[in-house]
């Protein structure tokens, strides 16, 4: 019995011994199917975290690159606008520039062409070099030294009249013809053009009076005298031309021509008589040079489209209704200043329209730039009771 029951414990012993095993070894197993477990856990998270990462890194590299490429268009934008603000302001610098350098060179062209406006000139032409007119007459002048154009013969029926320099009478003397006679070509109903050589000094009274067609008349350099009424009424005359010796327009020299549109005044003339240029319908413009002395009672009444004058320093008289009648007029203006222009003028005797309200008073240096102006009011119409009422 005892021997059965020790091997019956040493039984129970060895199958204990063996579950203890066999637990032991399912233990095992099971641990190490919970390690691989949580490895296989860790690869999943460990592959979706690297997965993650991948989509998260190339979302950032994405984002990077856009945002660079953001930023360098911002840069770029920055540039541009940088570039704009900067640029903007050169450009409308530079456009203002050039507006002020024109606006500079157009003032400076438009004062270079008034001044040369002002001392412009009609190209001479004379009789001299051309070939004379044939049927001239002539008159031995009172010196004996010299001849005048006497007149035309009546079988002349041409339109232009060329004076020669010199005349011959046959005796072998030849002597300058330094004159055109009083009443010479007086109503001559076919001339149209007349060319007077240098050697000219005088055209006499009514010299070229009434001629009906006279259109343009050239004077040489040497013209000293204009005389009266020398080519009143002549009314299709539009153009005289005469050089740098003029000295005097006698009275009502060129009254009623109505066609004449243009006369240059010499530096050197000294009078224009009254009713010089009375009714001279055409002309728009009065430039009198600083020698003139006197402008005679009327000498441009009725000059009814005459828009400006300019009147010359050397003035020391206007006499009354010089300008009278000159409706269009509205600009005067004087070269000098207030003061002396306050010594020429008179409010009883110059009369100028009523749209001229100031003289303009020029002061110039000796090189004839202005350096002053100023507006002189002029006396109304009705402070004058002896003007008459237009």
């Amino acid at each position: 019995m005892k021997s059965l029951s020790v091997k019956l414990i040493a039984a129970v012993l060895v199958f204990a011994m063996f579950l203890v095993l066999v637990s032991c070894d399912d233990v095992d197993s099971m641990v190490d199917d919970l390690n691989e477990g949580y490895e296989d856990e860790d690869e999943d998270d460990d592959n979706g975290k690297d997965k993650n990462n991948g989509k998260e890194s190339s979302k950032d590299s994405a984002s990077k690159e856009s945002g660079s490429k953001n930023d360098s268009d911002d840069e770029d934008s920055d540039f541009k606008n940088e570039d704009d603000v900067v640029d903007q302001p050169e450009d409308s610098e530079l456009i203002e520039d050039s507006k002020e350098e024109e606006s500079e060179e157009e003032s400076e062209k438009e004062s270079e062409q008034e001044s040369e406006k002002e001392t412009e000139k009609e190209p001479l032409i004379s009789a001299d070099g051309m070939e004379p007119t044939e049927g001239l007459t002539f008159a031995l002048a009172a010196d004996k030294q010299s001849y005048l154009v006497k007149g035309i013969s009546k079988t002349f029926k041409g339109d232009t009249v060329v004076v020669p320099s010199t005349y011959d009478s046959g005796d072998g003397n030849a002597y300058p013809v330094t004159g055109v006679r009083s009443s010479a070509f007086k109503a001559n109903a076919t001339i149209k053009k007349v060319y007077l050589p240098n050697s000219v000094l005088t055209i006499a009274s009514s010299a070229f009076a009434e001629c009906k067609v006279l259109e343009e008349v050239y004077c040489g350099a040497g013209l000293q005298e204009i005389g009266l009424s020398a080519f009143a009424n002549c009314e299709k005359l539009t153009t005289v031309t005469f050089g740098d010796n003029l000295k005097t327009i006698k009275k009502e020299a060129f009254i009623g021509c109505e066609k004449l549109q243009k006369i240059t005044f010499n530096e050197g003339l000294e009078k224009i008589y009254s009713r010089a240029f009375l009714g001279c319908k055409t002309l728009t413009e009065i430039v009198i040079p600083d020698s003139v002395k006197t402008l005679g009672e009327a000498c441009f009444n009725l000059c009814s489209k005459i828009a400006t004058i300019r009147l010359g320093s050397g003035l020391t008289s206007i006499d009354s209704f010089t300008f009278y009648f000159c409706n269009a007029l509205n600009e005067v203006r004087y070269n000098g200043s207030a003061e002396d222009w306050a010594k020429v003028y008179s409010d009883s005797t110059c009369y100028l329209s009523t749209e001229v309200k100031f003289i303009i008073c020029e002061t110039r240096d000796e090189n004839g730039k202005i350096i002053n102006t100023e507006s002189v009011p002029i006396p109304k119409k009705g402070d004058n009771p002896d003007l008459p009422k237009n």
